[in-house]
């Protein structure tokens, strides 16, 4: 049988994910700003996206040894470089897609 993903997880298990306590997750998602849904109790609910958020800073803070702010530049530079990826990827399709018709109007 397969294992299925969970789509939302507490601050109890993503706290025992991550190896930080839950406070530690609420002052992140404060200080970074996180919009991490919550439950009809009020409570927070994450997702994948949001936890994989949550990794990247206790990375860049715990392991990499940045401060708040040094991560939040970080944080900020891959996520302009990950437009930048995007937004190039659209010109290289529109001008791949002007050459197909040029080559089939010769």
């Amino acid at each position: 049988m397969e294992k299925t993903e969970k789509l939302f997880y507490s601050i109890g298990e993503v706290s025992d994910m991550l190896g930080v306590n839950q406070s530690a997750i609420r002052y992140y998602i404060k200080e970074f700003h996180l919009k991490v849904d919550r439950n009809s109790k009020g409570n927070h609910i994450f997702r994948e996206k949001d936890i994989e958020k949550l990794k990247e800073i206790i990375t860049l803070t715990k392991e990499h040894g940045y401060t708040l702010s040094g991560a939040k530049e970080q944080l900020k530079s891959k996520n302009k470089k990950e437009f930048n990826k995007e937004e190039l990827k659209s010109k290289l399709l529109e001008i791949k897609s002007k050459l197909e018709q040029i080559k089939r109007e010769l």
